[in-house]
């Protein structure tokens, strides 16, 4: 297998664990999304970026550097304080987290007064 490649499909796992598309994770690392884009695809890899973007780059992923370049396993990730991230088969739901707000089960927005403000449904 090709160094290329295996970097790429770090990235790509990485990135398709945490849920994320790749203009989030080009927001988040700084690296533009067609550089993220031919990162993915083997078309360049850890020798073409320097350094600053390679710690950015794992930084945006939740990953060691080392593990992101030479593929140890990675432990998981965890979500920055504050956000709960919920996977699921649709969009992704990445919410700020407030313990003494009351969410509806059916959006995930917040509820006023018993009533979701979103989708209005009852909320007792």
């Amino acid at each position: 297998m090709n160094r290329n490649r295996a970097f790429g499909r770090r990235v790509k796992q990485a990135r398709e664990d945490l849920c994320i598309k790749r203009r989030d994770l080009a927001r988040l690392s700084g690296i533009s999304r067609q550089r993220i884009v031919m990162i993915e695809a083997g078309s360049i890899d850890d020798t073409d970026l320097g350094a600053e973007d390679l710690r950015q780059l794992a930084e945006a992923l939740g990953l060691p550097l080392k593990t992101l370049i030479e593929g140890e396993a990675a432990h998981p990730s965890n979500l920055p304080a504050g956000i709960i991230g919920q996977r699921v088969s649709g969009p992704v739901a990445q919410l700020p987290f407030d313990f003494g707000s009351v969410l509806c089960p059916r959006c995930f927005s917040g509820v006023v007064g018993g009533r979701c403000g979103r989708c209005g449904s009852s909320i007792e």
